[in-house]
């Protein structure tokens, strides 16, 4: 979090720094024509989970496509994250492109904050 007072201990001691999300990628719009936004990971502020990864070339509402409010790529099957540790993985689409299935899930807990939520990470990451 910008300008927070927590240390990244504080911030993932329930869950581990390997099963911490910090930032991920993004196209910036849609992902059907041009960009519609230029992001970067220290300007844009903070991204959601809420709404899944968005995939390129499909529809924002109806299909699970990128959207400016979305992690999103124009990989085929992963969007790149950086964990706190320090590594950058894959995150598979899956499902988690449509709320409350499980692939969601697992995505939220990434994203969760020293929630203790860690135990179905392998479910996404590549």
């Amino acid at each position: 979090m910008n300008r927070s007072h927590l240390t990244l201990g504080q911030l993932s001691v329930k869950d581990g720094t390997s099963n911490t999300l910090m930032f991920g990628e993004t196209i910036g719009g849609t992902g059907i024509g041009g960009r519609n936004h230029a992001m970067t990971w220290m300007g844009c502020g903070a991204l959601p989970t809420a709404w899944g990864l968005g995939r390129a070339n499909h529809e924002p509402i109806t299909d699970g496509g990128a959207d400016w409010y979305r992690f999103s790529a124009r990989h085929h099957a992963v969007v790149q994250f950086c964990f706190g540790d320090g590594s950058v993985r894959g995150i598979r689409y899956g499902t988690s492109t449509k709320l409350f299935t499980p692939d969601w899930h697992c995505l939220s807990a990434l994203a969760g904050v020293n929630d203790g939520q860690w135990w179905n990470v392998e479910c996404l990451c590549e």
